[in-house]
């Protein structure tokens, strides 16, 4: 069951790829995921100066759709079968959100997951998000700043469990920190602009 707390991401046909061009590097990559928060970016192994928190531009093609210039930061980096990175999003235009909203609605649509974008992107926002006709639908700052905490609490979430896994105590230990400090931070921006707390984020740490 899809967690409304987070922002929905869908990854791309195989026959239509996500293309990215990342700041410093000549090759295109693919796609692994997208969301209206940040985009997951396949890899090749052992691949040189994406550092994790590290800032980057990257240019985004969606499918039949012009490239566009996005700037965000690397959140985790996971080594499966196939290596990659998730980037989340920084200060990213609200015409692109609503891109890829439109984008992630379809595809999401294409599997019986969801109805229209709207459907997840509402949640973030206790007042609601509406849009007369003809007008583009667009999230309050305050919306946009909650996800991208929510964004942050999942790469950190992630880093924790392949510590964890891996036997790595300290980072594990630094982790678990950095998930309090963000779960602090999220209930006191939900308190102060009246949204709801996500139902993944505790109301209080032990």
């Amino acid at each position: 069951m899809l967690n409304e707390a987070r922002a929905l991401r869908a990854g791309p046909a195989p026959e239509e790829p996500i293309e990215i061009q990342l700041e410093g590097f000549l090759d295109i990559f693919d796609a692994r995921d997208i969301s209206v928060t940040g985009i997951g970016v396949f890899v090749p192994r052992r691949l040189e100066g994406c550092h994790l928190r590290s800032p980057m531009d990257l240019v985004i093609t969606l499918p039949a759709a012009e490239p566009f210039l996005a700037s965000g930061r690397i959140v985790h980096r996971t080594k499966k079968e196939r290596e990659f990175f998730g980037v989340e999003f920084m200060d990213l235009p609200s015409v692109r959100v609503r891109e890829i909203a439109d984008y992630v609605g379809q595809r999401l649509a294409e599997h019986g997951q969801t109805d229209s974008p709207e459907a997840f992107l509402r949640p973030f926002g206790a007042r609601g998000l509406r849009a007369r006709e003809g007008e583009s639908l667009t999230l309050p700052e305050a919306d946009l700043r909650l996800m991208s905490l929510l964004s942050e609490l999942d790469g950190f979430r992630h880093e924790l469990s392949q510590a964890d896994q891996g036997g790595f105590s300290f980072v594990a230990d630094e982790a678990r920190c950095e998930i309090r400090r963000l779960h602090r931070r999220i209930r006191k921006h939900c308190e102060y602009h009246g949204l709801l707390l996500p139902s993944n984020v505790p109301e209080c740490d032990e």
